[in-house]
């Protein structure tokens, strides 16, 4: 098993990538640029998919993160893709992913 730093670090380096992509786009773009969708999507789904291996004692340290919506989220990503609302995608994507990078850097500061 990985040990929970690199899975923050992996939360960390797909949350800059959306910061990345979402800086340069506005929502309107979300639903006409397939690349734009698809890389968010991807990184989304790879923050929920490390949320969801973090033991439980570092979900605890960082409280302020609500895990069980980010790994909530990543199962609807990839179980009911069909049925995502763009307008959730891009609310996640520019405003919450953000508050989670910061939150995650916070920890790893205190940690040290």
């Amino acid at each position: 098993m990985r040990p929970d730093e690199l899975y923050l670090e992996d939360i960390c380096e797909a949350a800059g990538a959306v910061m990345r992509f979402v800086g340069g786009a506005s929502r309107e773009e979300l639903g006409t640029n397939e690349l734009l969708l698809s890389g968010i999507l991807y990184k989304l789904t790879v923050i929920g998919e490390a949320a969801a291996r973090l033991s439980p004692g570092v979900h605890a340290s960082i409280p302020e993160i609500p895990w069980r919506s980010v790994v909530g989220f990543r199962n609807m990503i990839v179980h009911e893709y069909f049925g995502l609302d763009l307008d959730i995608v891009w609310t996640t994507a520019s405003a919450q992913v953000p508050l989670i990078a910061e939150a995650i850097e916070r920890f790893r500061r205190r940690s040290g």
